[in-house]
């Protein structure tokens, strides 16, 4: 329990600090703090994101085969194909859009992907330890 506890801050983290650094230095007056003020006095409603962006950009020329679906979402969680146990990837439309659904294992940890077919952008990801 406590190791799950201590993974789950430490993605957060990451994903906060991936976040942050994405930003332009003048954005941080604008970030809310306990008050709800920002630093620069003004009033913000408190704005909490989990979006992350690709480490590579790909460009694709036609529809994304079940091959680089899979290399698309090794390539965001960082790893190569022998590093991971059990991918699976199928093909499956999530609200009309199709997409390529790509699952495989790394340890005890699940990781989940949707790619959308026509683009090879990441729709949706998830990690499950």
């Amino acid at each position: 329990m406590k190791k799950t506890m201590i993974t789950r801050a430490a993605t957060l983290m990451a994903t906060v600090a991936i976040a942050v650094t994405a930003l332009p230095m003048t954005a941080f007056a604008a970030l809310p703090c306990h008050s709800g003020h920002g630093r620069d006095g003004k009033k913000y409603a408190p704005v909490y994101t989990t979006t992350t962006t690709p480490t590579t950009t790909q460009t694709f020329t036609g529809p994304v085969t079940k091959d680089q679906a899979l290399q698309i979402a090794l390539t965001h969680a960082g790893y190569k194909q022998s590093e991971v146990q059990f991918p699976i990837v199928k093909k499956d439309y999530d609200d009309g859009m199709e997409v390529w659904e790509v699952e495989f294992h790394k340890g005890f940890i699940e990781y989940n992907y949707d790619i959308e077919v026509s683009t090879g952008q990441i729709v949706d990801f998830d990690i499950d330890d």
